[in-house]
């Protein structure tokens, strides 16, 4: 007898103990099926028991209502969904932190920009960033090579002494 068919008579049968051994067939039946499904949508191992159970649990709830014909395409179905409710989650928060990063990026620049006023920032930018030499930046600030080294290494030293307090 199919496990649809057997789920429809323990249920019929009003017995706890019928209902329970067929859901505990159920369970050996397809929950390497679950379990290969989590791994092929890159689930971690860690998190593929929850993701199992939760499918579990939501055939076990929708079935003592009666709501399910067949069972393998109900668990595979919200397998599935499962694993993309997971992985959407995922990418919301990864997303989430790195918008905070840039965020607080931007304000790390803002206030250099405000410390150090715009032409500094400008060529402590081209020397971190571009890694331009001492020549390209003074050409590019008019100015000399050494009085384009001695100011990258006041600025520097003030970015330092600022991040230090």
């Amino acid at each position: 007898m199919s496990l649809e068919r057997e789920l429809a008579t323990a249920l019929r049968s009003g017995s706890l103990e019928k209902r329970n051994e067929v859901y505990e067939a159920i369970y050996e039946s397809y929950r390497g099926l679950l379990y290969f499904i989590a791994s092929k949508n890159g689930i971690q191992p860690s998190l593929q028991d929850d993701l199992v159970s939760e499918t579990f649990l939501r055939f076990f709830n929708c079935e003592s209502k009666g709501g399910i014909q067949k069972i393998k395409p109900f668990l595979v179905a919200a397998m599935e969904n499962g694993c993309k409710d997971y992985i959407r989650k995922k990418e919301a928060e990864e997303l989430q932190e790195e918008v905070a990063t840039e965020d607080a990026m931007g304000i790390v620049v803002e206030e250099l920009r405000s410390l150090l006023g715009e032409k500094d920032f400008s060529l402590l930018y081209d020397y971190c960033v571009y890694e331009l030499s001492s020549a390209e930046l003074a050409a590019k600030h008019g100015s000399t090579p050494a009085a384009i080294r001695q100011r990258v290494k006041r600025l520097k030293a003030k970015v330092r002494k600022y991040m230090e307090d």
